[in-house]
């Protein structure tokens, strides 16, 4: 059982999470895409503030993220819609001087660039194209693909060798009984 789960079920397991990131990698990597040939219009921040969330890592300690929220306003044609993503993408940050970074540029009751979509104006962002965070996706999967499918190929082979190693240690002590008999 152990030789059928780290040699079949454990490289697929790496290469499937792949498949998802890479996936989500595509969509997150075209929609961001098409912000970038958005119509634009001038809104206003509402408020910028860094929101901190707490949870807990891999190893169970108390971790926070800091995510920058920025709410603003903004009109299209004559209605009045309210929006709050920043861009396309995972804006979450380790530090909070990134996420306050990230809003340094969205003071309350300033006026700001809002990119929304043509077909659903509800949607904007005020960063458009694509990010650094969105080529992340891409770059993630690679590394899942590289595990799995080295792992494919080398731990059947290893375990092949421990398995023939077995057989002659087996052999050898066979023999030396023979022998010692």
């Amino acid at each position: 059982m152990t030789n059928i789960f780290f040699s079949k079920i454990f490289p697929a397991g790496f290469i499937l999470v792949g498949l998802i990131f890479f996936a989500l990698g595509v969509v997150q990597f075209f929609e961001a895409k098409a912000t970038s040939s958005w119509p634009s219009v001038e809104g206003r921040v509402l408020s910028a503030k860094v929101e901190s969330q707490s949870y807990r890592n891999s190893d169970g300690k108390r971790s926070n993220k800091f995510r920058p929220v920025v709410k603003y306003a903004y009109t299209v044609d004559g209605t009045d819609y309210e929006g709050s993503r920043l861009k396309i993408g995972n804006q979450s940050h380790r530090k909070p001087r990134r996420a306050q970074e990230a809003i340094a540029a969205y003071k309350k009751d300033k006026a700001c660039t809002v990119y929304f979509d043509p077909n659903d104006p509800e949607s904007a962002v005020l960063e458009n194209g694509v990010q650094l965070a969105n080529v992340f996706f891409f770059l993630l999967p690679i590394g899942l693909f590289a595990v799995g499918i080295l792992s494919a190929i080398f731990v059947p082979y290893a375990i092949r060798l421990e398995e023939a190693k077995k057989m002659r240690i087996a052999a050898y002590q066979k023999e030396k009984e023979r022998l010692g008999a």
